[in-house]
C-alpha cells in the first residue's frame, strides 16, 4: 500500500539489502553475509521509510553494592577473619554473558590503598539480575570497603566491613579455687565459697584457756579425721593419739605464747633462713617484714614471680595451657566469643578434660623446701588466665596470655597438725592470737603462643 510516495510493509519478519545504517526500530536485527540484514518486527509493523543509524549499546555500570551476607543470607554487622560472604552488585541493566565475569572486586583495607581481587571474575554468578561474589574477607585491622566496578570504583557503590571487635584482656580459664576464698566439697566435688579461707582469718583466737581449748578441739578433730589406727584391732588408737597430738600441740603453743611479738618475728626469721636461700632468702624475709608491719593486702616481688616461672611444674602448666588455647582456636577457626568468662564459672576450655588432666603447679619437692619457694607459695590456691594480645591475621593461632597466680601468706590449724616446726608454731601464733594480717602473694607473668 502506498500514500504520498511512501510505502509501508506490515509483515512479522523482513529481509532486505542493507544500503544505509542498520536500523534499529525492530525487536531484533541481525547481520548477514553480503549486506544483506534480517529484522524480526514487532506485532504493530515495521516502518522502514527511514535508514535510521544504529542507536549505540548503553554502558553498563554498577548502581548498588549490598553485603556482607552469611550462608544464611543474613546481613551481617561484624566479619570474622577467613569466613566468606556473599555480596551483591547490582547493575544499571541486564548485563550480557561476557559482562558477567568481566565484573571487578576490590578490597581497601582501612589506612591503605585498594587491590583488585585477582580471578574473582570467574566467580561471579548472576541471580535475579544482581551480580553475586563470595568473598574471603582478609586480614584486616578493623574494617575495609568492598568495592564492585567495570571500570573504576566508586566510594558510592562500596559496602564497609568492619571485623568483629575483640575486646582485651578477655579472662578464658580460671580455677574452682578463687583467691582470698575458703573452698569446701559438695558431695564429691570442690566448690569455692564466699567464705574468707581459714588461713586468711587472724586475732580469731583469745589469747587465754578459751582460746587454747578451741584450738585443742581442731587439732584433735583434726588429727583423728586424717589419721588411721595404728592397727585393725587397736580400735582406740585413733581417738589416742588424736588426743595426745592435740595435747602436744596446744602445750607447745602455750610455751611459745609466753614469747613477746618482737621474740616471736625473730625465731619466724632466724627459722626461715633454713629453709630458703640466695634471692628467696631475701624474699622470705621482705614477706614477713610486710606481716610485722601489719599491712595485709597483696604481696609480689619479681623474685619471687622468676623462681616461679623458671619452676618444672610451672613450665609444665603453661605449655598444657597454650595447647589446650590452640587446640580450640584451630577447631573454632580462630571465633574467641565463646572463650570469654562472663560469669562465675571456670570457662569453657577448663571444662573440657583441662580440668582432669591439668593440675595447679605445686612447689612442695624436696629441693623447694630448702629454696625458699615452698615457704613463700606452697602451691597455687587460685588462678587467672587471660587472652592479653591476639592475632587475627595469623595463619596459625597467634597471640598472649596472661597468667595470674594467687596464694595465701598465712596459716590454719591443718597446717601446725601437719607441720609443728617453731617457724610455724611461732607464725600462727603471732597471726591467730596476736593479731597480724596474712597477706595475699600474687605471681603475674605474660606467655607468647
Amino acid at each position: 500500500m502506498s500514500e504520498s510516495g511512501k510505502i509501508t510493509i506490515i509483515a512479522n519478519n523482513i529481509k532486505g539489502n542493507a544500503s544505509g545504517g542498520i536500523r534499529y526500530d525492530a525487536n531484533e536485527i541481525s547481520n548477514a553475509s553480503g549486506g544483506v540484514f534480517a529484522q524480526k518486527g514487532t506485532s504493530k509493523g515495521l516502518n522502514i521509510t527511514d535508514n535510521t543509524a544504529r542507536k549505540e549499546a548503553v554502558a553498563i555500570k554498577i548502581t548498588k553494592l549490598e553485603g556482607p551476607f552469611d550462608d544464611k543470607g543474613k546481613l551481617v554487622k561484624n566479619v570474622k577473619i577467613g569466613e566468606f560472604y556473599t555480596f551483591k552488585a547490582t547493575p544499571s541493566r541486564k548485563p550480557l554473558a561476557v559482562e558477567i565475569p568481566s565484573l571487578k572486586w576490590g578490597i581497601k583495607p582501612d589506612k591503605k590503598e585498594m587491590y583488585q581481587v585477582k580471578g574473582a571474575g570467574g566467580y561471579n554468578l548472576l541471580i535475579d539480575n544482581k551480580i553475586l561474589i563470595k568473598l574471603r574477607v582478609p586480614g584486616i585491622e578493623e574494617k575495609a570497603k568492598i568495592y564492585a566496578f567495570y571500570n573504576k570504583p566508586s566510594e558510592s557503590v562500596s559496602v564497609l566491613c568492619e571485623l568483629k571487635k575483640i575486646k582485651l584482656p578477655m579472662l578464658i580459664i580460671q580455677s574452682v579455687g578463687r583467691k582470698g576464698k575458703k573452698n569446701k566439697l559438695v558431695g564429691k566435688q570442690k566448690v569455692s565459697t564466699n567464705e574468707t579461707a581459714l588461713d586468711l582469718l587472724y586475732n580469731d583466737y583469745t589469747n587465754n584457756e578459751a582460746g587454747f581449748e578451741k584450738l585443742r578441739k581442731e587439732l584433735y578433730q583434726e588429727t583423728f579425721d586424717v589419721e588411721k589406727q595404728d592397727s585393725f584391732y587397736n580400735v582406740s588408737s585413733r581417738a589416742d593419739n588424736a588426743k595426745n597430738k592435740a595435747d602436744s600441740l596446744v602445750k607447745k603453743v602455750k610455751k611459745f605464747s609466753e614469747n613477746n611479738n618482737d621474740k616471736l618475728f625473730e625465731i619466724f626469721r632466724d627459722e626461715s633462713e633454713s629453709v630458703s636461700s640466695g634471692k628467696l632468702e631475701a624474699n622470705i624475709k621482705r614477706m614477713i617484714q610486710k606481716m610485722q608491719d601489719n599491712e595485709g593486702g597483696e604481696y609480689s616481688h619479681l623474685d619471687l614471680t622468676n623462681a616461679i616461672i623458671e619452676h618444672d611444674n610451672t613450665k609444665v602448666f603453661i605449655r598444657q595451657v597454650k595447647d589446650y588455647v590452640i587446640k580450640y582456636l584451630k577447631e573454632n577457626k580462630d571465633d574467641i566469643s565463646k572463650l570469654e568468662i562472663t560469669d562465675d564459672s571456670q570457662g569453657i576450655i577448663y571444662e573440657s578434660d583441662f580440668k582432669t588432666k591439668v593440675d595447679k603447679p605445686r612447689f612442695n619437692n624436696k629441693k623447694d623446701t630448702i629454696s625458699g619457694i615452698q615457704i613463700a607459695i606452697n602451691d597455687v590456691w587460685a588462678y587467672k588466665i587471660s587472652l592479653t594480645k591476639y592475632n587475627q591475621n595469623s595463619i596459625k593461632p597467634e597471640g598472649e596470655l596472661r597468667f595470674e597466680f594467687y596464694d595465701h601468706f598465712g596459716l590454719d590449724y591443718p597446717d601446725i597438725q601437719k607441720y609443728d616446726y617453731d617457724i610455724f608454731i611461732a607464725w600462727f601464733i603471732l597471726q591467730h592470737f596476736r593479731g597480724y594480717k596474712p597477706f595475699i602473694t600474687k605471681a603475674v607473668f605474660d606467655v607468647k603462643f
